[in-house]
This record gives structure tokens, C-alpha cells and sequence, in this order.
């Protein structure tokens, strides 16, 4: 008796576009002075929500876009996240996709973060400054993850996979619907990762 015909479809899935920014260590060595002048006048604590305790603009300057010395990355982010936009089919008419706000994320040794979603956004996206070699990339969860029993699994596919790390690297720009659960797992080195992250609408 022959084989019954087969087919697997893969539906739905979690679109995350990966970029390298054009002249980015010429722009990383601008935002680093930027950053390091930011970072001397702006409080940096964690929300009181958060487990890790990096430095973060989180709760005290969502507008680092708009900051002196920001203004090269922010025109490329908004660049960038219209093409992605269209990539993805929506509709943008006479009004394209702007930054909403962002923030200035830097995590030192063990520093992480927890997994979370941007609410009330489009499009979120997070830039690499620096990341210094085995430091943690940006780790993207399965949206069906603690929403059905998981059997034991004998090997890691794409078609069972439960999470997945997309690495950092200086000069990177990672873009991905709000909506996407992400983390960034305890940093094991030394030296910071710096990074802004965005929202977008």
C-alpha cells in the first residue's frame, strides 16, 4: 500500500528582520560620546517591575531619539522600519511609521532582562553599540510558549523550538512586530552591551 500523501505547512510565523547598519562604527563612535554624556546627567534605575538591574532611560527619558547626537540613528531607524513595514504588507498611505519612543538600555556583568512584549506599539527595535564577544543576544520566545503542555521533546526543531537567540554584534539593528515576546538572558562577560531600543507607530 503506498504512503498517504503529506504535507507540512508552516503558518504564522514571528518575523524578525535583522540589519547591519551602513558606517556603523563611524555612527557608534558618535553615540558612545553621546551616550556617556546622557548617561552622566540622566538617572538610570530599573522599574521597580523589572528583575535585572541595569542601567536604563526606561522610566526617566523615553525620548532618547530626540537627544543631541542621536538624531543619525534615529532617521536610519525610522528608515529602516518603514521598509519593514512594507516587507510585512501593511498598509502606509500618507502616514509613515515614527518612532514613539525609545530608551537607552546598558547591561553590565549578570545584568538581564526578563521576557516582555512592547504594548501599544507597531514595530519595536532594539541597536547594538557596543557588544562585546559573548555577551547575550536578543532572545525571541515562542508566542505559544506556557499556553499548551510541552511533552519531552528528543530534539530541537524549528517546527517545536520554544525560544531562539539572535546574536548582537556592534552595528546591528534587530526590527520585530510589538508583540514579539523577547528577553536578553544574564550577561557573562565583563563589558557592557549598549543598547537604545524603539517603538515605533
Amino acid at each position: 500500500m503506498a504512503d498517504a500523501q503529506r504535507q507540512t505547512h508552516f503558518l504564522f510565523p514571528t518575523v524578525v528582520r535583522m540589519s547591519t547598519i551602513e558606517d556603523a562604527p563611524a555612527l557608534n563612535a558618535r553615540l558612545t560620546g553621546a551616550i556617556a554624556e546622557l548617561r552622566a546627567r540622566v538617572p538610570g534605575p530599573p522599574p521597580d517591575s523589572w528583575s535585572g538591574s541595569l542601567y536604563t532611560t526606561f522610566d526617566t527619558l523615553k525620548t532618547v531619539h530626540l537627544e543631541p547626537g542621536f538624531g543619525d540613528l534615529a532617521a536610519v531607524v525610522e528608515r529602516e522600519a518603514n521598509d519593514f513595514a512594507r516587507q510585512l504588507g501593511m498598509e502606509l498611505g500618507k502616514t509613515p511609521v515614527r518612532i514613539l519612543s525609545s530608551w537607552l538600555n546598558i547591561y553590565g556583568p549578570g545584568h538581564n532582562q526578563e521576557v516582555h512584549v512592547h504594548a501599544n506599539s507597531l514595530i519595536s527595535a532594539v541597536y547594538y553599540v557596543k557588544a562585546p564577544d559573548g555577551a547575550p543576544g536578543l532572545k525571541i520566545h515562542s508566542p505559544f510558549h506556557d499556553s499548551m503542555l510541552s511533552p519531552p521533546i528528543v530534539e530541537i526543531t524549528p517546527a517545536n523550538q520554544l525560544f531562539d537567540e539572535l546574536p548582537a554584534a556592534p552595528g546591528r539593528l534587530m526590527m520585530f512586530r510589538s508583540w514579539t515576546r523577547h528577553s536578553v538572558r544574564a550577561n557573562p562577560v565583563t563589558g557592557e552591551r549598549v543598547s537604545i531600543a524603539f517603538n515605533l507607530k
